[in-house]
């Protein structure tokens, strides 16, 4: 990458530099649809996964006339110090209810974390040695009134909520647009792409506060190599349309039924785990989870 010259244009643009997480190229495309040729839309990763020093951060961001960005990583202050540009902040994305068994697991030893996403129901079961007919019964509407899976909506949007009070996107308005389009997430942290185009019209709002164009074409969703099930009784209780226990694990891979994935689980873990003492299930309630789904399973 070449700092010196990292806008490359025929004609003067004006300049928006977007940094974010895994949404960075969803909103980049939005924004590009939405705002149009006047601007030129270039993303920059956030530190750390950009492989560039904070001096050369600051001297691709100041080529720039906006920068729209998190505000929650390690560098932001250090950054915007120094920045001699028009500051956007925007939120970071996470919302359980929708998919409120998803979990991270990490070994205990050495800090490293077991893929992505996890079911607490599954790893649980092969942890504590269920067989996979009986992790299988365990999903359920008691199983998962027990373990709070129906009261996750009022925390996820506090918890949401939160990472909008250090940005300049107003959350009212944005959850307002969010919930018309019934599911908006594909995982806990992957928003789908209608997600996206409502926080990109929030965004354009700061810089053509007067511009009401409405895109209407098909934008690509990037996020959606990997998607998990909202959960039949979940999107039953919140009356949403789901489509059943399907995975998409990438590109390549479907798991049409509960019973699949929990085979496909169950069999990575058996080659993945060395030893079981080491896992840890990253939950903030595991204790209390833990000890409902050993009273349920006796």
């Amino acid at each position: 990458m070449k700092i010196s010259n990292f806008f490359v244009f025929k004609e003067k643009k004006t300049r928006v530099i977007v940094t974010s997480n895994c949404q960075t190229a969803s909103i980049c495309s939005c924004l590009r649809l939405i705002l149009g040729d006047k601007y030129q839309i270039t993303p920059l990763p956030l530190m750390g996964d950009n492989n560039l020093s904070l001096s050369d951060s600051i001297n691709i961001i100041n080529q720039a006339d906006i920068w729209v960005t998190l505000s929650d990583f390690s560098n932001f202050k250090d950054i915007a110090l120094k920045a001699k540009v028009r500051i956007i902040k925007i939120p970071r994305i996470r919302f359980n209810a929708f998919h409120p068994d998803i979990v991270y697991i990490k070994n205990k030893i050495n800090n490293s974390y077991y893929g992505d996403y996890h079911s607490f129901i599954v790893i649980w079961g092969f942890i504590n040695g269920l067989d996979q007919k009986k992790v299988t019964s365990l999903f359920n509407s008691n199983t998962f009134e027990n373990l709070d899976y129906f009261s996750m909506w009022n925390p996820s949007k506090a918890l949401l909520g939160k990472s909008f009070e250090s940005s300049d996107i107003d959350f009212n308005i944005f959850f307002q647009n969010i919930q018309k389009h019934g599911v908006f997430m594909h995982t806990i942290n992957h928003p789908k792409i209608s997600l996206i185009v409502e926080l990109s019209y929030l965004i354009r709002d700061h810089i053509e506060p007067n511009d009401l164009f409405i895109y209407h074409g098909e934008i690509n969703d990037p996020l959606n190599l990997n998607v998990w099930p909202v959960y039949p009784e979940i999107g039953d209780f919140y009356s949403y349309e789901q489509s059943g226990y399907i995975w998409k694990c990438g590109e390549e891979k479907r798991l049409f039924n509960l019973e699949s994935y929990i085979k496909f689980s169950y069999e990575n873990y058996k080659k993945i785990i060395k030893n079981l003492d080491h896992v840890e299930i990253i939950r903030s309630n595991f204790d209390q989870q833990n000890l409902i789904l050993k009273d349920l399973v006796l």
